[in-house]
C-alpha cells in the first residue's frame, strides 16, 4: 500500500506554503521513500483528517498513513520514518541534540513567520483565508500591525540569530554535522516556506550570512524539496 501524505495546499494545488509538511516530505525524500501527496485545503483538512485521525479536534498536517499506521505532527512522523526505513539516518543516533536545536530555532519562527504573514494570507482560497487570519489574528493581533511592528530590528534580529547557526557550517557541510539531519530539514522547510510566500523576505532574512557557505547548504537541501 502506497504511503499517504497529508499536506497544506493554498488557492493553487501546486502551493504547498506550510514548513511543517515539508519537514515530513523532506524525511521521506531523504530516505528514498515513494509516497502520494494528498494536498488540503484548510475547508477539506476540518472535512476530512477527523475520519482519519479518529478525533473532532487538533486536526492538523501533516498527517502520514502507512497501511494502517495514521501518524500525526512532522516530529512524530519524522521519529518513525526513521525507525521503520534503513537508509540516511535523520536523528543520526542523537534525538535530544536535534531537538535542542529545533526549540532553540522555535524562538526566532514566529518572528520570521509574521514577515510574510500577509502574503501567505493571499495566496489561500477565500475559505482558507478566513480562517488562516482568524487564527493568526487569535495569536499575534491585527496581521498587518504585527507583520511591520519593529520590522528593521527584527530582521537584524532574525539575521543574527541565523549568522550564528550557519556559522556551523565552517566546520561541517550540514548544521546537523557531515550529513542532513533533522536539524537541516527544520531549518530548510521554515526558509522553504518564507522563500515561497515572498522570496524578498527571504533573501533579507539571509543577506548577512557567509553566502557562499549558505549557496553550498541550500543546494544540498534544495534536492529534498520536491
Amino acid at each position: 500500500m502506497t504511503i499517504k501524505l497529508y499536506e497544506l495546499r493554498g488557492k493553487d494545488p501546486k502551493f504547498l506554503w506550510s514548513s511543517n509538511p515539508w519537514k515530513a516530505r523532506m524525511c521521506l525524500n531523504l530516505k528514498g521513500i515513494e509516497f502520494e501527496s494528498i494536498p488540503l485545503t484548510y475547508p477539506e483538512i476540518h472535512a476530512n483528517l477527523p475520519n482519519i485521525l479518529h478525533k473532532d479536534k487538533g486536526c492538523t498536517v501533516p498527517v502520514l498513513v502507512d497501511d494502517e499506521n495514521v501518524i500525526q505532527d512532522s516530529f512524530e512522523i519524522a521519529q518513525y520514518v526513521d525507525k521503520k526505513f534503513p537508509g540516511a539516518s535523520i536523528f543520526q543516533g542523537n534525538i535530544a541534540l536535534h531537538e535542542f536545536i529545533y526549540n532553540w530555532f522555535a524562538e526566532i519562527k514566529g518572528t520570521l513567520f509574521k514577515l510574510v504573514i500577509l502574503d501567505i494570507a493571499d495566496k489561500l482560497d477565500d475559505e482558507s483565508k478566513k480562517y488562516y487570519i482568524k487564527k493568526n489574528t487569535a495569536l499575534y493581533g491585527d496581521l498587518k500591525t504585527a507583520a511591520l511592528k519593529d520590522r528593521d530590528e527584527n530582521v537584524k534580529g532574525i539575521q543574527k540569530n541565523l549568522n550564528l547557526l550557519f556559522g556551523n557550517l565552517k566546520k561541517n557541510a550540514f548544521l546537523s554535522g557531515e550529513t542532513t539531519g533533522w536539524t537541516d530539514i527544520t531549518l530548510a522547510s521554515f526558509l522553504y516556506m518564507i522563500k515561497l510566500a515572498n522570496e524578498d523576505v527571504f533573501n533579507e532574512a539571509i543577506a548577512s550570512t557567509d553566502q557562499e557557505l549558505f549557496k553550498g547548504w541550500w543546494n544540498n537541501m534544495s534536492k529534498l524539496l520536491k
